[in-house]
């Protein structure tokens, strides 16, 4: 190797590790988003049911993988799962699916968040 070599190995090195290390924790916590869909399609069936958001009897996604703990509100229908600090370098990663309802349309309309935002996936993004 050529110093000039060297120099832009370690360059490309610092901009390419970060970006993919931000890239795979991302990916993860979509992993977050989907370990919950099957309460979101809870929620959404029991909601369109009622007439209004409800997450009444709705069972959370259970403890495993990248999953720590999750639950499902009552009255809310909110889906709030928490990643394992392991799986994503040792910050604690929360998920939180929001559902609202569309009177109109008679359907539940879903907006997610997660904490921290660096690590939200483009699903979850407004821009």
């Amino acid at each position: 190797y050529t110093h000039t070599s060297v120099a832009i190995r370690d360059a490309l090195a610092a901009v390419a590790l970060p970006a993919y290390q931000s890239y795979t924790l991302r990916a993860k916590t979509s992993e977050l988003l989907l370990a919950a869909s099957a309460a979101r399609t809870d929620v959404t069936e029991n909601s369109q049911n009622l007439g209004a958001v409800s997450g009444t009897g709705i069972t959370a996604p259970g403890a495993g993988g990248k999953v720590s703990a999750a639950s499902v509100g009552a009255g809310t229908g909110i889906i709030t799962v928490n990643g394992t600090n392991s799986e994503f370098a040792g910050t604690t990663v929360v998920a939180v699916l929001t559902p609202s309802w569309n009177a109109t349309a008679r359907t539940v309309i879903w907006s997610c968040s997660v904490t921290p935002a660096n690590l939200e996936p483009s699903s979850c993004r407004q821009d």
